[in-house]
Protein backbone atom coordinates (compact mmCIF):
# COMPACT_ATOMS: atom_id res chain seq x y z
CA UNK A 1 0.00 0.00 0.00
CA UNK A 2 1.35 3.08 -1.31
CA UNK A 3 1.59 6.25 1.53
CA UNK A 4 0.71 8.34 -1.71
CA UNK A 5 -2.98 8.92 -1.07
CA UNK A 6 -2.49 9.93 2.60
CA UNK A 7 0.16 12.38 2.09
CA UNK A 8 -1.84 13.71 -0.99
CA UNK A 9 -5.18 14.36 1.18
CA UNK A 10 -3.26 16.14 3.73
CA UNK A 11 -1.24 18.01 1.26
CA UNK A 12 -4.69 19.50 -0.51
CA UNK A 13 -5.94 20.46 3.14
CA UNK A 14 -2.60 21.78 4.48
CA UNK A 15 -1.00 23.55 1.99
CA UNK A 16 -1.77 27.05 2.90
CA UNK A 17 -0.28 26.67 6.51
CA UNK A 18 2.21 23.94 6.24
CA UNK A 19 3.99 24.78 2.68
CA UNK A 20 6.56 22.27 3.69
CA UNK A 21 4.19 19.51 3.35
CA UNK A 22 5.17 20.00 -0.45
CA UNK A 23 8.36 18.55 0.02
CA UNK A 24 6.99 15.90 2.74
CA UNK A 25 4.66 14.60 0.00
CA UNK A 26 8.01 14.50 -2.52
CA UNK A 27 9.96 13.12 -0.39
CA UNK A 28 7.58 9.94 0.77
CA UNK A 29 6.58 9.58 -2.88
CA UNK A 30 10.70 9.42 -3.13
CA UNK A 31 11.24 7.09 -0.59
CA UNK A 32 7.98 5.11 -1.99
CA UNK A 33 9.92 4.54 -5.73
CA UNK A 34 13.44 3.59 -3.74
CA UNK A 35 12.22 1.56 -1.18
CA UNK A 36 9.42 -1.33 -2.85
CA UNK A 37 12.53 -2.01 -5.56
CA UNK A 38 15.09 -2.60 -3.30
CA UNK A 39 12.64 -4.65 -0.60
CA UNK A 40 11.78 -6.70 -3.39
CA UNK A 41 15.19 -7.38 -4.46
CA UNK A 42 16.82 -7.58 -0.41
CA UNK A 43 14.54 -9.74 0.66
CA UNK A 44 13.46 -12.44 -2.02
CA UNK A 45 17.22 -12.58 -3.77
CA UNK A 46 20.01 -11.09 -1.30
CA UNK A 47 19.18 -12.38 2.35
CA UNK A 48 18.03 -16.23 0.73
CA UNK A 49 21.42 -16.34 -1.26
CA UNK A 50 23.57 -14.81 1.69
CA UNK A 51 22.21 -18.38 3.52
CA UNK A 52 22.77 -20.64 0.72
CA UNK A 53 26.74 -20.83 0.84
CA UNK A 54 26.62 -22.12 4.32
CA UNK A 55 23.94 -24.47 3.60
CA UNK A 56 26.24 -25.91 0.76
CA UNK A 57 28.74 -26.14 2.59
CA UNK A 58 26.76 -27.94 5.57
CA UNK A 59 25.66 -30.57 2.87
CA UNK A 60 28.98 -30.96 1.26
CA UNK A 61 27.64 -29.58 -1.80
CA UNK A 62 29.10 -26.77 -3.66
CA UNK A 63 28.01 -23.32 -3.39
CA UNK A 64 25.50 -22.25 -5.92
CA UNK A 65 26.23 -19.19 -8.39
CA UNK A 66 24.04 -16.66 -8.02
CA UNK A 67 21.81 -15.37 -11.31
CA UNK A 68 22.96 -11.92 -10.53
CA UNK A 69 26.42 -11.90 -11.22
CA UNK A 70 28.54 -11.39 -8.31
CA UNK A 71 27.34 -11.06 -4.93
CA UNK A 72 29.52 -8.14 -4.44
CA UNK A 73 27.93 -5.97 -6.85
CA UNK A 74 24.69 -7.24 -5.99
CA UNK A 75 25.86 -5.89 -2.26
CA UNK A 76 27.32 -2.63 -3.77
CA UNK A 77 23.92 -1.75 -5.64
CA UNK A 78 22.25 -2.54 -2.29
CA UNK A 79 24.12 -0.41 -0.30
CA UNK A 80 23.98 2.52 -2.86
CA UNK A 81 20.45 2.15 -2.60
CA UNK A 82 20.43 2.80 1.66
CA UNK A 83 22.64 5.73 1.01
CA UNK A 84 19.99 7.19 -1.33
CA UNK A 85 17.10 6.56 1.17
CA UNK A 86 19.61 7.90 3.90
CA UNK A 87 19.53 10.92 2.27
CA UNK A 88 15.85 11.37 1.65
CA UNK A 89 15.28 10.43 5.29
CA UNK A 90 17.82 13.00 6.54
CA UNK A 91 15.93 15.67 4.52
CA UNK A 92 12.43 14.36 5.89
CA UNK A 93 14.12 14.56 9.12
CA UNK A 94 15.00 18.14 8.92
CA UNK A 95 12.16 19.77 7.29
CA UNK A 96 9.53 17.82 9.87
CA UNK A 97 11.59 19.24 12.90
CA UNK A 98 12.70 15.71 13.68
CA UNK A 99 9.63 14.08 12.48
CA UNK A 100 7.40 16.08 14.70
CA UNK A 101 3.87 15.97 13.65
CA UNK A 102 1.48 19.33 13.33
CA UNK A 103 -0.11 20.25 16.37
CA UNK A 104 -3.18 22.11 14.17
CA UNK A 105 -5.62 20.21 15.92
CA UNK A 106 -7.95 20.39 12.65
CA UNK A 107 -4.96 17.86 11.24
CA UNK A 108 -4.96 15.45 13.69
CA UNK A 109 -7.87 12.22 13.68
CA UNK A 110 -10.37 12.58 16.63
CA UNK A 111 -11.10 9.61 19.06
CA UNK A 112 -14.39 9.45 16.77
CA UNK A 113 -12.65 9.36 13.77
CA UNK A 114 -10.32 6.86 15.09
CA UNK A 115 -13.21 4.59 16.42
CA UNK A 116 -15.13 5.06 12.93
CA UNK A 117 -11.95 3.93 11.24
CA UNK A 118 -11.65 0.86 13.42
CA UNK A 119 -14.91 -0.20 12.99
CA UNK A 120 -14.46 -0.18 9.51
CA UNK A 121 -11.25 -2.29 9.43
CA UNK A 122 -12.93 -4.51 11.63
CA UNK A 123 -16.27 -4.79 9.13
CA UNK A 124 -17.80 -3.86 12.12
CA UNK A 125 -16.82 -7.12 14.66
CA UNK A 126 -15.75 -6.66 18.36
CA UNK A 127 -17.55 -2.91 18.30
CA UNK A 128 -20.70 -2.38 20.15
Amino acid sequence: MSPAPLANKVLSRARQRRPELAEVVALVSDLTTDLLPHMLNEEPVLFPFVQQPEAAAASGQPAPTPCFGTVRNLVRMMMLAHDRVGELFARLRIITGDYTPPVEKHLLPTRDHARRESRRRCGGRFHR
